[in-house]
């Protein structure tokens, strides 16, 4: 993807937060993993793994 084009997440949240003024609401999990990302400065992702046939890893991206 082209950088230019398309934010990272963080960027993405910190563009919204500054027309908004709030952390967009979409269910508990993404909202905390929100919180951290902005109080950290840190891009982050949350996926749903109900369908996921493979074992589940954490890694740096």
């Amino acid at each position: 993807m082209n950088p230019n084009k398309y934010l990272c997440s963080v960027e993405a949240l910190f563009k919204r937060l500054s027309k908004r003024k709030e952390l967009p609401h979409i269910n508990p999990l993404v909202d905390l993993n929100n919180a951290v990302s902005f109080k950290y400065t840190l891009p982050m992702d949350t996926h749903n793994l109900d369908n996921a046939s493979t074992d589940i890893m954490m890694r740096l991206a």
